[in-house]
């Protein structure tokens, strides 16, 4: 069984190399549209949060954001859209 210390040291090791190699990525979601895919039709409890969180979420993040209905397939649909 491993000591803390060592847990810990590994840890921030794994945490630098992380933050390393995610700071040379550029976001572009400002950029373009936020889609939110929602796996069940409109008029579900899915839809309203889908809505609600396309509303929401634009005011924080900037840009513009859309909910996507993609129903059927136990959603295998929305699945394979986000694939």
């Amino acid at each position: 069984m491993l000591k803390k210390s060592t847990t810990l040291i590994a840890l921030s090791i794994s945490s630098i190399f992380l933050i390393a190699a995610s700071t040379g990525l550029k976001a572009d979601y400002p950029e373009r549209t936020i889609e939110i895919v929602v796996k069940a039709g409109p008029g579900s409890g899915a839809n309203v949060l889908g809505h609600k969180a396309a509303q929401i979420l634009p005011k924080y993040l900037g840009g513009s954001a859309v909910a996507l209905y993609k129903k059927g397939g136990s959603g295998a649909v929305a699945q394979a859209y986000i694939q």
